[in-house]
C-alpha cells in the first residue's frame, strides 16, 4: 500500500532507513549500498528529505551523514505507518496476547538496519517463555503479515550481555 501512496521507490526505501530504527545514522554511499540504489536519485531524494526537514544532516570529515528528524510533527505517524506497513504491530499485539511473561520485542537483522525484507528477526526477551505457544503465536503472524519470523528467546539478565550495542529497536 506504501508504494502507492508514496510514488517514489527510493523515497519509500530512505524512509524505511531512518524510520524504522530512529537510530540509524549513514552517508550517501553507505545509504546507496544498503539500498542497492543508484547516488543520482538517491542524492535528489534526500535533499527532497532534508528539504522536508524529515531527515537532518550533519558533517564530518568530508562526508555528509543523514538521520532521522525524531523532532519533526510527523515523525512518529511516519513511523507508525512503516511498521503497520511490515506488520510489527500486528505480530506485537499476538505474541503480548498469547505469550505469558513476555517482557520486550526486539527487532534486529535487516529489519533493525532499515532495510525491508521478506523475513523478521526478533528477539523476545523474558523470563520462563513457553516455546510451544510463542512457535503458535508467530505461525498466525506469519499468516497474517506473510512474512517469515524468526526468533530467539532470551532471559532478561542475557539480553544486555549478548544485544547491549547491536543495531536494533523495541516494538
Amino acid at each position: 500500500m506504501l508504494q502507492e501512496l508514496i510514488t517514489s521507490k527510493t523515497r519509500v526505501h530512505v524512509l524505511f532507513m531512518f524510520f524504522l530504527n530512529q537510530e540509524n545514522v549513514s552517508y550517501l554511499r553507505e545509504i546507496a549500498h544498503a539500498l542497492d540504489e543508484s547516488t543520482n536519485s538517491l542524492s535528489q531524494e534526500l535533499a527532497k528529505l532534508e528539504d522536508l526537514k524529515l531527515l537532518v544532516s550533519f558533517k564530518q570529515g568530508n562526508k555528509k551523514y543523514y538521520q532521522a528528524n525524531v523532532h519533526h510533527s510527523f515523525f512518529h505517524d511516519i513511523r507508525n505507518m512503516l511498521l503497520k506497513e511490515i506488520g510489527f504491530d500486528l505480530i506485537k499485539s499476538i505474541l503480548y496476547r498469547d505469550v505469558f511473561g513476555l517482557s520486550e520485542i526486539f527487532v534486529i537483522g535487516s529489519h533493525a538496519r532499515g532495510i525491508n525484507s521478506d523475513i523478521i528477526d526478533l528477539v523476545l526477551v523474558g523470563q520462563q517463555l513457553d516455546n510451544p505457544q510463542i512457535s503458535a503465536s508467530i505461525n498466525e503472524a506469519e499468516r497474517i503479515t506473510n512474512k517469515k519470523i524468526r526468533f530467539l528467546i532470551l532471559k532478561d539478565n542475557v539480553f544486555n550481555k549478548f544485544f547491549g550495542h547491536s543495531k536494533m529497536f523495541k516494538i
